[in-house]
């Protein structure tokens, strides 16, 4: 077992791979128009008709349509946003570099700066909430915090000795929390990161993502068009064909119980459930695609070119 314990996580030179290195021009600025454009946004998220996206920085984008139009809020972060989440229609936080953490209590109309560490060097790379007063993130270099007051105050616990980039975090329906990382790095806590199990790993590689699916099972993305399912709670994993090289950096699921995973080079691959066989597309414009989510006429793509809408 892997326990956890208090301490500052420590300091490593270096650069973040493939995920952290998208970037816009300087002084980039979205296009008139209904949906937000020509702004990296990293990742987005729906609770009813509410929609919220984060990305470079710090710039929010908000709907309460359903995505048909959006509106840019004022944000108190600056640099790179990397990860939002959303406990309801009101309470969200988002993470991002220099150890960010923002909080919004009113749908994303308005956010306060929750935490920021510019000396941490190290960016939040995901962040869950677990109930509305606990919730965790976690990031570069084994980065993991976590609040008990609904992000107020956050503490650092160590989870893993080796200190492995982690990039997605998420609660099983099984109640277990999952993480996965650099180096193929899988970990499950089935006590809500009080201690951690390392589990085998399929792939040596850096996984970008993980999906707990509502049917039970999981699903890990990463480098060179890996992605993966386990059915056992990340015990034995199977390999799932996806036809692509690509790095793959999203992986979520609609309300129908469909998949999509979404990556570099504009790479798109579907499929109408966890265990059925993935489609792959690719967007003509070859641009990353960092996340969907649900739209008016079908799945809305946020990546380097903004929000865009899935090609047909």
């Amino acid at each position: 077992m892997i326990r956890r314990a208090g301490g500052i996580v420590a300091r490593c030179a270096g650069l973040l791979p493939l995920l952290l290195t998208l970037s816009l021009p300087a002084g980039a600025a979205p296009d008139a128009g209904v949906l937000p454009r020509g702004v990296l946004l990293l990742d987005g998220v729906s609770r009813g008709d509410l929609r919220v996206a984060v990305g470079d920085r710090g710039r929010i984008f908000r709907s309460d349509d359903g995505g048909a139009s959006w509106e840019e809020v004022p944000s108190p972060a600056t640099r790179l946003l990397t990860a939002v989440d959303a406990l309801d229609g009101e309470r969200l936080l988002a993470v991002g570099h220099d150890a960010t953490v923002i909080g919004s209590r009113d749908g994303g109309r308005t956010w306060e700066m929750l935490r920021t560490d510019p000396e941490e060097e190290a960016p939040l790379l995901d962040v869950l909430y677990l109930d509305i007063d606990h919730a965790v993130a976690v990031g570069a270099y084994g980065l993991f915090l976590e609040t008990f007051d609904g992000g107020v105050t956050w503490e650092y616990r160590d989870v893993d000795e080796e200190g492995p980039h982690l990039y997605g975090v998420a609660l099983g329906a099984d109640g277990a929390l999952y993480l996965a990382g650099e180096f193929g790095s899988l970990l499950r806590s089935e006590d809500l990161g009080d201690t951690w199990t390392r589990l085998p790993s399929p792939y040596a590689g850096t996984f970008f993502d993980l999906l707990a699916a509502g049917d039970g099972s999981l699903l890990v993305c990463g480098l060179r068009g890996h992605l993966f399912r386990s059915v056992d709670g990340g015990e034995s994993w199977q390999e799932i064909p996806t036809g692509v090289d690509a790095g793959l950096l999203r992986v979520a699921q609609g309300t129908d119980g469909s998949v999509t995973v979404t990556g570099l080079a504009g790479v798109l691959l579907r499929a109408a459930s966890p265990h059925d066989p993935f489609l792959h597309e690719d967007r003509s414009d070859r641009l990353a695609l960092t996340g969907v989510l649900p739209g008016p006429r079908g799945p809305l793509l946020l990546g380097e070119a903004g929000i865009t809408e899935a090609e047909r």
